[in-house]
């Protein structure tokens, strides 16, 4: 809002008289016009001293004015700009007036320029602004509404509300006349309910606002650590940090029915609103943004993104919604991964498979798989073709279809306990809101060769399931390595609402292990302490951890830990000792440092001999068991030949002249 303002003759509030600039609220709003209404009329409702009169006559429009302040009007007179007296807090009686002082001209524009904030019932008179639309549309063509609404969620007020300071003032975000508040949410939500739908937007963007100061006040400071976190987090939840006014544009929905002559009556959703808690599986297949790389927010593809359609009523939710992302070419592996969900202890789930592949064949297949089950649970699974993109891509098309208060992430070809959901609700209801996690063990497999395959042998198990992660969380160590596999931790729903966090398309692996990172820095983690799954280890070819060579998955590393570096970390309790032990006196551990790090160059080449030999041992065990598979074959083909059958009793009269002699 403009902030400047002179005390009216005789009365304690301010009329205000603001001048008209392109770059301001005024000159955005005009623009606004200009660019979707049609010829004809403004009528500027509230319109103060109507500093964009002149501009719009201009522009060739006729400017009609309306106002309670009568010195106002009067100026307006004196300006040669049609005004008229109107009093935007009598609901009952404004409308009529004004249709009558129209006189069936055409209106192109309402204009509502700082105006809701300061009525008591902002509701009332947009019900009315939406009554008044269909009284003067001309050929079902009602008029544009453009509205100008000061920001309440500035980046400058949120730090200062977290520093304890709420400053009202005689003009700006914080005037002490407004006597609504208005975050984007409300204000679509307030339009929305009375039938408008946004056409079009060109809000006032300030870095800093009238309520930048002090300057130097701690959570104010540009570059500090507090600062800059909080607008790291500002930034995470839309793209208005630094909105200081919304000008938008409306217009009613063609689908609404005609006023009903009930005063500020909120018409029925339309159908389109009500649909959009449903989209379809086409839809949530489309590619889907980027997500953040830091915490210092979302690319701008995503910033201030909406909720997922399918959050829907918090009670009405699943309790867990499940992804499961597959290429449809494991049919074995994804039937037991489906089969540990049919057993889970909790039923309450949505099951989404998200199908990432091209070919119609792999979805069909996947669908087969899922019929295969029973009734009460392959109705709950919804499969979903995912085409193109990267590894994160089919989970960021899941995300958008996932109900449930927590979302999981399950590989076709991993494996959980019965109790894997029980845990992640049990755990979520004891630390509401923070990312839950379950200890996972590996279990080391690989593909069968063709003659293990012709026996059955799919895949081949090379060890049993054993603890190679930590049982506990801890953000430290996950800086430098993940030991949370994704199907060992579950992300509240709120995350992805509020904050619309979501999967890193660019990274060509650990976009899960970026984006616990990104969770477990804002909201913490919650170890649940149970084994509750099994990652399966791949060790022959055709995986991710073996395809992608060394340097993809350090490049990966420094991708994550460059988004990370991009805004200060706020980093849980006990981490300040944690990092002084690291980093300890100045030079004090830097022999210590290089002789850990030779001793550690050393055990690993140590270790990739071994597993060289390891892999050489398994190899020869696996040709030994080949040759002995055959000879095996052999045996049973000569036992069972006729020829033996026929020699029995030489054999019998050989076997018995040996035992004599």
């Amino acid at each position: 809002m403009p902030s400047t303002a002179s005390e009216a003759a005789g009365g304690a509030e301010p009329t205000y008289r603001f001048g008209f600039s392109w770059a301001g609220p005024y000159g955005k709003a005009v623009n606004l016009v200009n660019a979707h209404a049609p010829a004809g009329m403004v009528v500027d409702l509230g319109c103060g001293y109507g500093a964009v009169g002149e501009v719009l006559r201009e522009a060739g429009r006729h400017y009609v004015g309306a106002d309670v302040d009568g010195a106002a009007l009067a100026d307006l007179a004196r300006r040669s700009l049609e005004a008229h007296p109107l009093d935007l807090t009598d609901t009952a009686g404004w409308r009529p007036r004004l249709v009558d002082l129209l006189d069936r001209r055409r209106v192109a524009a309402v204009l509502l320029l700082d105006v809701v904030e300061h009525l008591p019932d902002p509701g009332a008179l947009l019900g009315e602004v939406a009554a008044l639309c269909r009284d003067v549309a001309v050929d079902g063509v009602a008029p544009l509404v453009v509205v100008s609404i000061p920001h309440v969620a500035h980046i400058d007020l949120a730090a200062k509300l977290v520093g304890g300071r709420w400053d009202v003032t005689g003009s700006g975000l914080l005037d002490r006349t407004h006597l609504q508040l208005f975050t984007e949410r409300r204000v679509d939500a307030e339009l929305t309910r009375h039938g408008f739908t946004e056409c079009g937007r060109d809000d006032v963007l300030l870095a800093h606002s009238d309520q930048w100061f002090p300057p130097d006040h701690p959570y104010l400071i540009e570059g500090g650590p507090a600062h800059d976190h909080l607008v790291a987090l500002r930034r995470l939840a839309d793209a208005n940090g630094t909105v200081n006014q919304f000008v938008r544009a409306f217009r009613l929905r063609a689908d609404l029915p005609a006023a009903s002559g009930e005063t500020g009556s909120p018409p029925p959703p339309a159908a389109a609103a009500v649909s959009a808690a449903a989209p379809s599986a086409a839809a949530a297949a489309a590619p889907v943004a980027s997500g953040s790389a830091s915490l210092a927010g979302a690319p701008a593809s995503l910033a201030g993104a909406p909720a997922s359609p399918a959050a829907a009523a918090e009670a009405d939710a699943p309790a867990l919604s499940v992804l499961t992302r597959t290429q449809g070419d494991r049919v074995e592996q994804l039937t037991e991964a489906l089969t540990c969900l049919a057993a889970q202890t909790v039923q309450d789930l949505q099951v989404i498979v998200l199908v990432h592949s091209d070919d119609p064949g792999a979805v069909d297949a996947t669908r087969a798989v899922v019929d295969r089950f029973a009734a009460v649970f392959a109705e709950r699974v919804q499969v979903v073709p995912v085409g193109g993109g990267g590894r994160a891509t089919p989970l960021n098309a899941g995300l958008q279809l996932a109900a449930g208060r927590l979302v999981a992430f399950l590989d076709d070809d991993d494996l959980v306990t019965a109790d894997w959901a029980e845990r992640f609700v049990a755990g979520a209801a004891a630390a509401p809101g923070k990312v839950v996690r379950s200890v996972c063990y590996a279990r080391h497999l690989r593909r069968a060769g063709p003659e293990e395959a012709a026996l059955g042998r799919l895949p081949v198990t090379l060890s049993r399931p054993r603890p190679e992660f930590s049982d506990t969380f801890d953000t430290l160590v996950h800086l430098r390595t993940n030991t949370t596999p994704i199907l060992s931790f579950a992300l509240p729903r709120v995350l992805l609402d509020e904050l619309h966090l979501r999967f890193d398309e660019r990274f060509v692996v650990c976009e899960d292990w970026d984006l616990l990172l990104r969770a477990a820095l804002v909201v913490g983690v919650h170890d649940t302490g149970a084994v509750t799954c099994i990652y399966q280890r791949w060790d022959d070819a055709g995986t991710s951890t073996n395809a992608s060579p060394p340097e993809v998955w350090a490049a990966a590393h420094a991708q994550l830990l460059a988004g990370l570096d991009a805004a200060p970390l706020l980093l849980p309790p006990d981490s300040a000792s944690k990092l002084a032990y690291l980093v300890g006196e100045p030079g004090a551990w830097a022999p210590q440092v290089h002789g850990l790090q030779a001793e550690l160059a050393e055990a690993t080449r140590t270790i990739d001999q071994l597993r060289h030999e390891r892999d050489a041992t398994r190899n020869h065990a696996h040709q030994l068991q080949l040759r002995l598979d055959a000879a095996e074959r052999e045996r049973d083909a000569v036992i069972g030949s006729e020829f033996w059958k026929a020699s029995a009793p030489l054999r019998r009269a050989v076997d018995w002249t040996r035992r004599r002699s």
